[in-house]
């Protein structure tokens, strides 16, 4: 019995690892060539403004270079939605070291293993380290599944990285074939999987297959004792959930730290947060000394703020409130966290710079408990706690809905706030190296690109403008320097 008994207790723990890890039911070798001819043949299409001939050299001159990029990016697309839906990923070591090849076998949670090269004169603390951790992973297209093809693994104790890359890669043909592919070697041990279905996506992309995830753009900002505080309020009892929130922070989270140049030991991460939060971070009106004080006091940093989740008005006395994850919203005045009282504590922070920016909306529309609210006027209130280092940028104007971008996963006014990061080449309009919060919010407000075209292409309809609500006078100031 006690044999059987253990047998079944092994059988249950693998299922349940085998169930943490996802397999793609698409056809991924039918479905991404398809679409990227799909996209093609609106490029292939001939403008109305276009002269002939410039329609003949376009053809002729990029036809082939497109569909290389087009089928890449539509790749992209598929593996980034693949990548976050892996649970955490968990890198182990299984075997020892093999010293004449200076390597040792590994592997990661739901994918075959793999040989991590590590030198012999730091191999023994390597595997010694309990505190290893899978920094990155990128993937290709495999017998129409996904497998490794580069994985980076940070050893706290040697403090640096190491990396395994695939050494043969197929050669990409566009006419037969789509993206990179990784070679598996033979006989290796498969992947666990469960029957986890995505549906395939059908939902309009108005800005077309742009890719925010992938080739982040390199800068020269150092910025190693920046505070950036980063909240996420998805997982609501009371209200709707706010879709995708959880993953507008951890994107918000990887650019501030591979583009923007924070440590990311100063980026401070809080999901699903109760009122009792707020104030520990922030402070209340006896005291402005919460966490980010306490953080920022030496006055030398800059800090940045970011809020993904509900806004709500207060019914009476028509304030701005930050929603938190148990609040009845049309309780906001007592339960939610007033947006007046962040930016008061806010500006008692001595700091070089302080940056927020707010995916919410607070005029009530789409929230449930409220309804028929009027313009709470949040400029003309809080323009008081202006203190010249403090610029806000909201989603949407106070009497507007902020919306989501299903096909990106995103909010939309974080895509469109990172994608500005990320198109340099159309963002930063003098093409100067330097992006200002200028360039930032005209990118974003776009009417013809930005958010407000992209609203109402998604919403049929839907007025959505992104707002400065303070810090105007500081639109001109730098935020990222690409040179």
């Amino acid at each position: 019995m006690k044999t059987i008994f253990a047998i079944l207790i092994t059988i249950l723990t693998v299922q349940i690892s085998f169930a943490q890890c996802p397999i793609s039911f698409y056809d991924l070798e039918t479905l991404i060539p398809r679409e990227r001819d799909v996209a093609l043949e609106r490029w292939a299409e001939k403008g109305e403004y276009e002269p002939t001939t410039d329609y003949q050299n376009r053809l002729q001159n990029q036809y082939e270079l497109k569909k290389v990029a087009f089928g890449d990016s539509i790749l992209n697309i598929y593996k980034e939605r693949y990548k976050r839906s892996l649970p955490s990923l968990e890198f182990s070591l299984l075997g020892d070291y093999d010293a004449d090849r200076q390597v040792f076998e590994g592997e990661i949670n739901c994918f075959n293993s793999f040989f991590l090269q590590v030198p012999k004169e730091e191999a023994r603390v390597f595997a010694s380290d309990k505190r290893k951790k899978v920094k990155a992973i990128d993937l290709g297209v495999s017998n129409n599944d996904w497998s490794l093809t580069e994985v980076e693994v940070f050893s706290p104790k040697l403090k640096k990285s190491f990396y395994y890359y695939t050494k043969q890669i197929i050669e990409y043909i566009p006419q037969e074939t789509f993206g990179t592919y990784a070679e598996v070697t033979q006989n290796e041990p498969e992947p666990p999987v469960s029957k986890v279905v995505f549906e395939e996506p059908d939902y309009p992309m108005p800005d077309g297959i742009y890719n925010i995830h992938t080739n982040l753009p390199k800068t020269q900002n150092e910025n190693d004792n920046a505070i950036a505080i980063i909240i996420t309020n998805q997982n609501y009892s009371i209200a709707n959930d706010v879709k995708y929130a959880i993953q507008d922070g951890k994107t918000i989270k990887k650019y501030l730290i591979e583009t923007i140049g924070y440590n990311e030991d100063n980026i401070l991460v809080f999901e699903d947060l109760k009122r009792i939060d707020f104030v520990k971070i922030f402070g209340n009106y006896e005291t402005h000394t919460g966490k980010l004080f306490n953080k920022a006091q030496d006055g030398e940093r800059d800090i940045f703020i970011y809020y993904a989740g509900h806004g709500a008005p207060g019914l009476n006395n028509k304030n701005a409130y930050f929603l938190p994850v148990n609040c009845d919203p049309s309780q906001a005045e007592f339960d939610g966290y007033s947006l007046d009282l962040l930016l008061m504590n806010l500006a008692k922070i001595p700091a070089k710079s302080k940056t927020m920016v707010v995916d919410a909306c607070f005029s009530g529309i789409n929230i449930q408990g409220i309804s028929g609210v009027s313009k709470i006027g949040i400029r003309k209130k809080i323009n008081k706690y202006d203190d010249g280092k403090t610029i806000v940028l909201t989603s949407s104007e106070e009497d507007q809905y902020s919306s989501w971008y299903p096909a990106k996963e995103h909010g939309l006014f974080t895509y469109f706030f990172l994608k500005a990061i990320h198109d340099k080449e159309h963002s930063d309009q003098n093409q100067d190296g330097l992006l200002t919060y200028q360039e930032i919010f005209e990118y974003v407000s776009d009417k013809n690109n930005g958010v407000p075209h992209c609203a109402g292409v998604i919403l049929e309809g839907l007025v959505q403008r992104p707002e400065v609500v303070l810090g105007e006078s500081l639109l001109h100031k730098e935020f990222i320097r690409y040179k």
